[in-house]
């Protein structure tokens, strides 16, 4: 008995030392955020990070043909995919010995990468 109250007093103290090393660190990460956000307004207030920019505009445009480009990629992968299971799992209805259903994610994929090779150039 005296040893299992031991032990219990023991875990008792192992837990609170946890609890006080939590509340220290969350306590430092408050801090941290908050100097976050003063160097954040520091910055925005004078408007220069002191760094200067060329050809920004050409970046984010090219940026966003790519990531577009790389979004309908997804897109038409994951038609060609999901078609092709409902083909071989013979989804209903069925038409002609193909899943329409499946058929018709095939097609809209084929669309999509049509789409695709069309709008890049």
């Amino acid at each position: 008995l005296k040893s299992k109250t031991q032990e219990i007093i023991k875990t008792r103290e192992d837990s609170s030392r946890s609890v006080r090393s939590i509340r220290k660190t969350l306590l430092d990460l408050k801090e941290a955020i908050k100097n976050l956000s003063s160097e954040i307004n520091k910055i925005t207030k004078h408007g220069k990070t002191g760094t200067e920019h060329h050809n920004l505009e050409k970046i984010s445009s090219d940026l966003d043909k790519s990531s577009k480009t790389i979004t309908f990629g997804f897109i038409t992968v994951s038609l060609i995919i999901s078609g092709t299971f409902m083909i071989f799992t013979k989804l209903p209805p069925i038409y002609y010995n193909i899943s329409a259903l499946g058929f018709l994610f095939i097609l809209a994929a084929i669309i999509t990468l049509i789409f695709l090779i069309t709008s890049n150039r």
